[in-house]
């Protein structure tokens, strides 16, 4: 067996010589690229270590993730507080008495509603009144007290046409109502 094998080895010696070079040097290759990898393998795993411990310690956490839990529950309990949409005629009437009680004049009112996330609706009212700084003053004091929430979200004055001691004020209130619960 050893003679019919020699001449096959003979015959193919170059073939069998440039495997064994390829196979060597796939061998050193590997060795040298894995070698390497390990390496780059361990730095990562020790950076995401460091990152974990430093995300994990208290006092080195991002606020937002910190305050989540917190945040969540006032903004559930902000919901809860919320009136129904059949509130809203409650609301225009709150508004209208702070008007006349502050002794101002004032133009119409004009309404717009606005669908927010989540089934909420915001309303925004609009109007120009029209009076003494004082009174406008006092009006703006009684709407920034209001158990109900309203939001100022413009405001600007300017003298009245033709009075010298009277301003007129354009304000856009915001209030919003829970579309998704019934009022009980």
């Amino acid at each position: 067996m050893e003679n019919s094998l020699y001449p096959v080895l003979r015959y193919h010696g170059r073939f069998l010589s440039v495997c064994a070079a390829l196979l060597v040097a796939n061998l050193l290759f590997f060795v040298y690229v894995a070698g390497g990898q390990k390496k780059t393998v361990e730095g990562l795993g020790k950076e995401y270590r460091a990152a974990r411990r430093k995300a994990a310690s208290p006092e080195k956490r991002d606020p937002r993730v910190v305050n989540y839990g917190s945040d969540k529950k006032a903004l559930e309990a902000f919901r809860k507080s919320l009136p129904s949409v059949s509130g809203i005629a409650g609301q225009a009437e709150e508004l209208f008495r702070y008007i006349e009680g502050a002794g101002v004049s004032t133009t119409m009112l004009r309404y717009r509603s606005t669908p927010v996330v989540g089934g909420l609706v915001g309303y925004s009212a609009s109007f120009a009144v029209t009076g003494e700084y004082g009174a406008l003053k006092r009006l703006l004091v009684r709407i920034h007290g209001s158990p109900g929430l309203f939001c100022i979200r413009k405001i600007s004055f300017q003298r009245a046409d033709g009075e010298e001691r009277l301003v007129e004020m354009r304000v856009t209130l915001s209030t919003y109502f829970d579309q998704t619960r019934e009022e009980t």
